[in-house]
């Protein structure tokens, strides 16, 4: 079975404590069944263009100015493609004080780590090094 990861990540050291960067992971050809339902859940009306999560946590945009028993009922038809199509969920979070503390003290080893890079050999359960 071959499986397939998709990640996003957020967080940007001038704006925000930590970098997040979590997904979902399925079989390959569950993607494609995932993409079609998305796809419809994303043309009903009220139509959107794109979703991500981070939309349903913006108090200002188009998404909130909607009748809220219609947006919650459209979050949780997009919740339940996500359970119905995705394997498990993965997650990392990589806060930067902790991560340039830790940083300071492998300095004399002349290792060099970005926070992004971290957290993407963490997900993949690569050893950090």
């Amino acid at each position: 079975m071959v499986l397939q990861a998709y990640v996003d990540e957020s967080g940007s050291e001038n704006q925000h404590p930590a970098l997040i960067m979590s997904g979902y992971i399925a079989p390959a050809e569950k993607w494609a069944a995932f993409s079609d339902a998305w796809d419809s859940a994303l043309k009903m009306k009220p139509s959107l263009e794109s979703f991500k999560m981070n939309d349903a946590v913006r108090l200002k945009n188009d998404f909130w100015r909607w009748d809220p028993k219609i947006r919650d009922e459209r979050l949780r038809l997009l919740r339940r493609i996500i359970q119905d199509h995705a394997l498990t969920y993965v997650s990392c979070v990589v806060p930067f004080e902790g991560f340039y503390k830790a940083l300071q003290v492998l300095h004399p080893y002349k290792i060099k780590l970005k926070p992004y890079g971290v957290a993407l050999l963490f997900l993949m359960g690569a050893p950090v090094s």
